[in-house]
């Protein structure tokens, strides 16, 4: 993001810098630097064949974390299915515009 500021709805945020002038990726901690929650899947989470695997990795970012507005959840899900295919599922929800 250029100069490390954007403008959402009229307001200015003012993000850190880690690319120059710039924020990439997040910030200087990004999703990538996170530590995420993780759980085997079950049938019961209704995305799994009766033979697949998975996993499901949860994230919580809270509201103007590394400058950003909105509490953002964020979940990957890797799948390994019966005839060994693997399949990814990423979901994001937040409760404001960002």
């Amino acid at each position: 993001i250029a100069n490390g500021t954007f403008v959402l709805d009229g307001k200015e945020y003012t993000l850190p810098v880690n690319n120059g002038p710039n924020c990439l990726h997040g910030g200087n901690s990004g999703f990538d630097k996170r530590l995420w929650k993780g759980k085997l899947m079950s049938s019961e989470d209704n995305v799994l064949g009766p033979e697949d695997v998975g996993v499901e990795f949860t994230l919580k970012s809270h509201d103007m974390d590394e400058g950003f507005p909105g509490n953002v959840v964020v979940s990957v899900k890797y799948i390994l299915t019966h005839d060994d295919r693997l399949k990814f599922l990423y979901e994001a929800s937040t409760d404001k515009e960002t």
